[in-house]
């Protein structure tokens, strides 16, 4: 990657993501070069195969890994926050010191989507790790976007939760909801990264009661119930078992789809404690 030198600090290069919400539809090749500034011939050849069209999520995949360094350096951080619509003043960009400085700093500025700089971050693995895990406190994984999107649900959805430190995972990041009802279970569950969350989260509650008030195009429950292949990535081997006795039958209903020794030992575990429980005099085992 060619970068641009640290006395030629005004002009980074005016390439631009899309609006990250609206990724489902496709856009024309002059639509293309015009929202994000891509050149023409490299929206061509990301076209369809009739060239009249770019499928959004593929323009937008070419434009975040375009160029990307190897080594991050402050500048080529700078030009990562500028493809993401966060642009930093040369008079702030000469006071920071570091890649780390300069992405503490951007954490809480915001694209010209609604989305903070903590957001972006939070969704790189390759910059989250830049950053000290203590940076990361529950008040800045609760920065909301537009939708009520926070930064730990866009790790969630990206698979970077290991990247997370433990003491941000309180109730209020866990079961904070977006505008569609989702917590960060559900964008857990998205990004396949169920089993980085903590296993005192992830209780039958949270896993198989239906969600009050969701949206129609909510999931009914986190997981979207025992059938959901979502299922597949939940860690059976390490929940807690008195907390399942009472979801016996859900969990029964997930084994018939996606069996599993683990989901298999949670049950027989289940099955003992609930006999003994059903037999005994005393309230608790």
């Amino acid at each position: 990657m060619k970068l641009l030198p640290l006395n030629g600090l005004a002009r980074i290069q005016p390439i631009r993501i899309q609006n990250p919400y609206y990724l489902e539809s496709a856009v024309t090749i002059e639509g293309a070069t015009i929202e994000t500034g891509l050149p023409e011939r490299e929206a061509l050849l990301l076209a369809a195969p009739h060239f009249d069209s770019i499928p959004c999520r593929v323009l937008q995949q070419h434009i975040l890994q375009r160029e990307r360094e190897a080594t991050v350096t402050p500048v080529g951080a700078r030009m990562w926050l500028s493809v993401r619509t966060i642009e930093l003043s040369d008079a702030a960009f000469a006071r920071l010191r570091s890649v780390a400085d300069l992405l503490t700093y951007s954490l809480r500025l915001i694209d010209r989507y609604g989305n903070s700089g903590a957001h972006h971050i939070c969704a790189d693995a390759q910059y989250l790790q830049l950053l000290p895990p203590d940076i990361f406190s529950s008040s800045v994984l609760l920065t909301e976007n537009k939708f009520l999107d926070t930064p730990a649900d866009w790790a969630a959805k990206n698979d970077n939760l290991r990247f997370l430190p433990e003491a941000a995972w309180t109730k209020e990041v866990i079961f904070h909801r977006n505008v569609a009802n989702w917590t960060l279970i559900n964008h857990a569950a998205e990004g396949g990264c169920i089993a980085d969350m903590p296993s005192r989260y992830i209780t039958p509650d949270n896993v198989f009661d239906p969600t009050p008030d969701s949206f129609e195009d909510a999931w009914s429950s986190p997981l979207g119930g025992p059938a959901s292949p979502h299922c597949k990535i939940v860690p059976w081997d390490r929940l807690h078992v008195f907390d399942w006795i009472g979801a016996l039958p859900q969990l029964r209903e997930v084994e018939t789809h996606y069996p599993s020794p683990a989901l298999k030992n949670l049950i027989h575990r289940c099955s003992c404690l609930k006999r003994i429980k059903e037999v005994t005099p005393f309230e608790d085992v």
